[in-house]
């Protein structure tokens, strides 16, 4: 049935006058679900507890000021100075606890207070929280992935440096360093470092046993532990560990000369056949350099239909690439066909999306003091936000399974906090009194409704 113009079409005559004026008002509505998610789950208490007799100081307790990133980042902003215009948000104010948001000034200089010892209550915060949910999810397996990103700062940040940056060369930057659980999406840990620390050094090897013993002991012996990292990785200390402890891992391996591996490629005559343009032998590599001997699988994947060489392909000395194959070697020690080693190998890629969304929309790639330790803090506090945001969705119901593949990449479907945003966070609500009592009203929109109405039964469950 057509509907008449006139229920279609509107009229309008003029602009609107434009007016402030002091109101209740609210552009983040769906933060009011959010706080009550915090009140379910005790943060200011968890906070407060975290922060018991770590002297930091200012006029603001601890769980106002992080709670004030939290809405910062849950709002959409991603710099410090963002929070100017947040500060007169009636909704923003009550998520923080507080009646006047602290400026940006304030924060910097709270962040600039911290010592080694609360960073790390920081740190172990979010790695009780993240746990804790792995716990309550009663996952058989768990995959690590471990991997470092680059974050340009500036020539005046403290302990910066120049180093691997793919974009801005001869820029300063940092290099942190990031613990990634491929089930949930969740960051375990972090750990900051100059942009000159090459990815297998500047504490990996102790970060990456911290986080295997951490998991063990939480989740008990019953639950397999895995662990993928790619060739920058590849060094003689993180190799024995890994063979040491005899978990489950896959490494990815550079095709260095000394290695031999270039030579048994370019020796091998039958390789087995994985799929149309994939194949494959396995091997177990001599590294007399290191004394070891490691189990590999060696891969030829075609790059052309016609085996035919393009016309300027440049050779390289190490790597036995020719144009018409490409080659890689992972060594490992899972008892999986090579299909499935490579779908395993290649499932790290979930986690670059991971970092993404956390550079963009937890403002971690911004840089907001000149102090290594505050900036360290700032990126902690990032990554508690980003794992409050992935409980709050497996708390809600709001992520449901997936269907289970050799990748090993997430096993829910979680939203990101751009989508949240637009379907949940910010939505213009007007805060009223009725007989006493205050009431948050949003204009009525039958799916955001049903959304809300669902949230808050969940809400509901998990603080009875």
């Amino acid at each position: 049935m057509r509907l008449k113009n006139s229920k279609i079409h509107d009229r309008i005559n003029g602009n609107l006058q434009i007016e402030f004026t002091d109101q209740k008002l609210t552009s983040f509505s769906g933060l009011e679900l959010f706080n009550r998610y915090f009140r379910a789950i005790d943060l200011r208490g968890q906070i407060k507890k975290t922060f018991h007799r770590l002297e930091i100081g200012g006029d603001y307790k601890a769980p106002e000021l992080i709670l004030t990133f939290v809405a910062l980042w849950l709002g959409g902003g991603s710099r410090l100075r963002h929070v100017r215009y947040l500060a007169n948000d009636w909704l923003i104010k009550r998520v923080t606890g507080v009646k006047r948001l602290a400026n940006e000034r304030t924060l910097s200089r709270w962040l600039k207070r911290f010592t080694p010892g609360a960073l790390s209550a920081v740190l172990s915060l979010n790695e009780t929280m993240v746990l804790g949910a792995l716990k309550s999810l009663e996952l058989r397996r768990i995959t690590l992935d471990f991997d470092g990103t680059v974050l340009s700062t500036g020539n005046e940040v403290q302990n910066a440096a120049r180093g691997y940056n793919p974009h801005k060369r001869y820029a300063k930057s940092y290099y942190p360093f990031l613990c990634h659980v491929a089930q949930t999406g969740h960051f375990l840990k972090v750990k900051n470092r100059r942009g000159n620390h090459h990815d297998s050094k500047g504490g990996a090897l102790s970060m990456i046993a911290d986080c295997i013993r951490a998991v063990t002991e939480n989740l008990g012996k019953g639950t397999v532990i895995e662990v993928r990292l790619d060739s920058a990785f590849f060094s003689e200390k993180i190799l024995r560990f890994l063979l040491k402890i005899k978990i489950p891992f896959a490494l990815k391996m550079p095709l260095w000369k000394w290695t031999g591996v270039k030579d048994l490629i370019n020796e091998r005559r039958r390789w087995s056949r994985v799929s149309d343009d994939l194949y494959y032998f396995e091997t177990t590599l001599k590294l007399p350099k290191w004394n070891l001997e490691v189990p590999a699988v060696i891969f030829r994947k075609r790059l052309t239909k016609d085996n035919q060489k393009p016309k300027q392909f440049q050779l390289d000395l190490f790597d036995p690439g020719d144009g018409i194959y490409e080659y890689q070697a992972i060594v490992t020690n899972q008892e999986l066909s090579a299909k499935n080693v490579m779908d395993f190998y290649n499932g790290r890629c979930g986690m670059e999306k991971e970092i993404a969304e956390l550079k963009t929309e937890y403002g971690f790639a911004s840089i907001p003091t000149n102090h290594f330790l505050a900036n360290s803090t700032y990126q902690a506090i990032a990554l508690l936000t980003h794992t409050l945001v992935k409980n709050f969705q497996l708390a809600t119901d709001q992520a449901p399974t997936k269907k289970r593949s050799s990748s090993r990449t997430t096993s829910y479907r979680f939203e990101s906090l751009k989508t949240l945003r637009f379907k949940l966070i910010a939505r213009a609500g007007r805060i009223v009194n009725i007989a006493g009592k205050t009431v948050l009203k949003l204009s009525s929109e039958t799916k955001v409704e049903a959304d809300y109405r669902k949230v808050e039964q969940k809400l509901e469950q998990l603080a009875a």
